[in-house]
């Protein structure tokens, strides 16, 4: 209704600005009501998960398509690539993106591969009959990824009963590797520990020294 009222105004008269700074202040508090929601479903998915994985998708080819206009209002980018992954560094819960490729045609239970379309909306795997909703075992499909991809890194198991200290170690250690260059203080942050500001010690192109000795890195 704004936009067909600026439509009418002579551009550049003292209406025209009024009525422009009204439809910015509207797109301004959509934005922000837009963001408010994205955090706090990331915070919501943070409280029930340690790690969380998603599909490594451009979003610039959704917004290509038949729901191109629903996609950019959503925001989905802005929540996958910005928003989930700096709660999830602030929460210490474990942020990672697996290849979307093949995710809906595959089995979670014996990793065969199922075909079926777009209305196919349950799963039914004629190798082991595992029957479950589609979205349900693309989820366990992108989870089982994720921890395969942690798994490789690392050399460690990440799932099941065998998380152990010596795990998260390895986990962390590959992190550590992944964040040279980057500042001492947001490096354990991703590593989650604490920094006190007072006994940060400075740090050089070498290594960092402490007040009785030196260290480095590598």
């Amino acid at each position: 209704m704004l936009q067909r009222r600026l439509k009418k105004k002579q551009k550049g008269s003292a209406n025209w600005l009024k009525l422009q700074k009204k439809i910015a202040r509207v797109h301004q508090r959509i934005a922000d009501t837009r963001k408010d929601w994205h955090f706090k479903l990331a915070h919501h998915l943070c409280d029930g998960a340690g790690m969380i994985f998603v599909e490594d998708l451009d979003f610039r080819i959704m917004a290509k398509g038949m729901l191109g206009k629903h996609t950019l209002d959503a925001g989905l980018g802005q929540f996958v690539n910005q928003i989930l992954p700096w709660v999830c560094w602030k929460r210490d819960v474990y942020y990672g993106k697996v290849d979307a490729r093949g995710t809906s045609q595959e089995c979670p239970d014996c990793g065969a591969e199922v075909r079926k379309d777009l209305s196919t909306r349950i799963h039914h795997c004629h190798n082991c009959g595992s029957t479950k909703p589609r979205d349900v075992a693309s989820g366990q499909v992108i989870c089982s990824r994720g921890q395969r991809q942690i798994e490789n890194a690392c050399g460690v198991e990440a799932t099941g009963d065998r998380v152990t200290d010596s795990s998260w170690l390895a986990v962390k250690q590959e992190i550590f590797g992944a964040t040279q260059g980057i500042s001492l203080h947001t490096r354990n942050g991703l590593l989650g520990e604490d920094v006190n500001p007072r006994a940060t010690p400075t740090r050089d192109r070498i290594g960092y020294s402490s007040r009785h000795r030196e260290r480095r890195f590598v």
